[in-house]
C-alpha cells in the first residue's frame, strides 16, 4: 500500500483523489512506485505559485490491459518546447527555464516506469498546469519485480 501523505503539501494547495471502483491489483515494486508518485507530487506542489489557490488531482483508473495513475496540477505548466527535455537526466524547468544539473526526479521516475514495462507521459500547457500519467500493464512481466506490492491510493 502506498502512502502519498509524506511529501509536505503547501498550505495553499488542496489534494483531490479520484479512484475508480474495483481497480485490478497490479504486481509492482511498491517502494519504487511510491518514490515515482512522490516525485510527481513534489513537482506538482513546486509548480504551483504561492499566490495561486493550488489544486492537485490524483486519479487512478484502468482499462482491459492497463492501469493509469495521474497527477494533475494547476501550476505554471511547461512550455511545449521544453516538454521533451523533462525526462532527461539533469534537466529541470524550475524558475521558468531549463536548468541543467538540478532535475533527476523525472529521469528516475521514467526509469522506474520502464522497469515495470510501463510508461510515464506528460501533457502540459503554460499557465494552466500539467498532467503526468503513469501507465502500467495489468499482466505480469516476464521478470518479477524486486519486491511485489499492491498499488493502492
Amino acid at each position: 500500500c502506498i502512502d502519498l501523505s509524506k511529501p509536505q503539501k503547501p498550505r495553499h494547495v488542496t489534494i483531490e483523489k479520484k479512484v475508480g471502483s474495483e481497480l485490478p491489483k497490479v504486481h509492482a515494486d511498491g517502494l519504487w512506485i511510491e518514490l515515482l508518485l512522490k516525485n510527481l507530487l513534489v513537482n506538482a506542489f513546486t509548480a504551483i505559485p504561492n499566490d495561486r489557490e493550488g489544486k492537485v488531482i490524483i486519479s487512478v483508473d484502468a482499462d482491459e490491459t492497463t492501469i493509469h495513475l495521474r497527477v494533475q496540477d494547476n501550476g505554471s505548466g511547461i512550455a511545449k518546447a521544453l516538454q521533451q527535455d523533462v525526462f532527461n537526466f539533469g534537466i529541470s524547468t524550475k524558475d521558468g527555464g531549463v536548468n541543467k544539473m538540478q532535475g533527476i526526479g523525472l529521469f528516475h521516475s521514467q526509469l522506474i516506469a520502464q522497469a515495470h514495462n510501463g510508461r510515464l507521459q506528460l501533457e502540459s500547457e503554460p499557465n494552466v498546469g500539467s498532467v503526468f500519467t503513469l501507465s502500467l500493464p495489468l499482466q505480469a512481466s516476464t521478470e518479477p519485480p524486486i519486491q511485489e506490492g499492491l498499488i493502492n491510493v
